[in-house]
């Protein structure tokens, strides 16, 4: 059995997250996981050669603290709306 790319298995879990939670604020945050590019992006980031170093990517995106240096190379700190806690998007 073949198991789905990293990046369909990335943009299923956006999208249940998305689907759970059901808050606005993440819409800016999924149109940017489907542009093709802003995608590719964000996989090229954390998909490292390290599995540790990928996780770390990951717990990175979720929580960065508006300042660049806490995401991975590739992507960038996001503040999103109404003073919530700021992501990592891809650097477009």
């Amino acid at each position: 059995m073949k198991f789905p790319s990293f990046e369909v298995m990335l943009l299923l879990v956006l999208s249940l997250t998305l689907y759970a939670v059901g808050d606005a604020e993440y819409e800016d945050l999924w149109k940017n996981a489907l542009d093709a590019k802003s995608s590719n992006a964000f996989v090229e980031a954390i998909q490292v050669k390290s599995h540790g170093k990928r996780n770390e990517c990951i717990r990175k995106w979720l929580s960065c603290v508006d300042r660049k240096n806490d995401c991975c190379e590739g992507l960038e700190c996001w503040k999103r709306r109404g003073n919530k806690s700021s992501v990592c998007v891809p650097i477009t």
